[in-house]
C-alpha cells in the first residue's frame, strides 16, 4: 500500500475554486500526507486528505447523474476492499484496449501524467511504471482507496478525488493526459468543460488521449 499523498506532487494540483496553489498545514510531514489538510494560498479554502487521498470534490456541485454513478462506484469499490467482490479482469480487453491506449499515450521516462477516471487503477499501475509521476483523478473516493492498496509504498502517484469538469490541475502541469471517463460525463456542456480543463493543464507540446465508448 502507498504511504500516502506525496507532497512532491502537491504543486501539480490546484484549488477547485480559484486555481491557486495549495500548501500543507503547518506541522505536516515532509514527504507524505495520510490524514491531514491542505489550504489554498489565495482564498484559504481547506481540502482534506483522508487515507492518503486528497479530496477537491464538492458533492453538491456534481450533476445528479454523476452523483448516482459515484454512489454505484463507491459501493462496488467498498465491496472490493471488503473482499466480498472480485475485480473484473479480461486478457482480451488487456490486449485489445489497455495496451493500445497505453501506446497512444506514449509516456516516456521523466514525464508527469494526469489520468482522469482512474477508478481502481486499470491503467494507473502501468502508467506509474513508465512516467516520473502520475496524478490519478476520480470522483469515487472508495475506488481511489482500492488503487492505493495496489500501489507500492513509495509510488510517485497522487490520488485526487475531484470532478473533472471543475479545476483540479495546475496550469501547464502535465506532459500527458489520459481520460477514460469522457463518455460517462452527463452531457455535452460537461464534456466540453472537461476538455477545456484538460487543454489548460497540458504543457506546450503535450498530448491528451481521450477514450470513448
Amino acid at each position: 500500500m502507498q504511504r500516502g499523498f506525496p507532497l512532491s506532487l502537491l504543486s501539480s494540483v490546484c484549488c477547485a475554486r480559484d486555481r491557486a496553489p495549495l500548501r500543507p498545514a503547518p506541522g505536516s510531514p515532509d514527504s507524505w500526507l495520510v490524514d491531514a489538510e491542505v489550504r489554498c494560498t489565495a482564498c484559504g479554502q481547506g481540502y482534506p486528505v483522508r487515507g492518503g487521498v486528497l479530496s477537491l470534490l464538492d458533492q453538491q456541485q456534481l450533476h445528479p447523474e454523476s452523483a448516482l454513478e459515484k454512489q454505484v462506484r463507491d459501493t462496488r469499490s467498498r465491496a472490493l476492499l471488503e473482499g466480498s467482490r472480485h475485480e473484473w479482469q479480461s486478457r482480451f480487453a488487456e490486449a485489445t484496449e489497455v495496451q493500445p491506449t497505453l501506446d497512444a499515450v506514449g509516456v516516456a521516462p521523466g514525464m508527469t501524467l494526469c489520468e482522469l477516471g482512474c477508478g481502481p487503477g486499470r491503467y494507473t499501475l502501468a502508467l506509474a511504471k513508465r512516467a516520473a509521476a502520475v496524478v490519478a483523478v476520480d470522483f469515487s473516493g472508495e475506488g481511489l482507496q482500492v488503487l492505493r492498496a495496489k500501489l507500492d509504498a513509495e509510488a510517485p502517484v497522487a490520488l485526487v478525488q475531484a470532478d473533472v469538469t471543475l479545476p483540479y490541475g495546475a496550469p501547464a502541469a502535465f506532459d500527458r493526459l489520459l481520460s477514460t471517463l469522457h463518455s460517462n460525463l452527463p452531457d455535452r456542456p460537461h464534456r466540453a468543460q472537461a476538455l477545456r480543463w484538460m487543454a489548460d493543464t497540458l504543457r506546450d507540446g503535450g498530448r491528451a488521449v481521450v477514450s470513448m465508448h
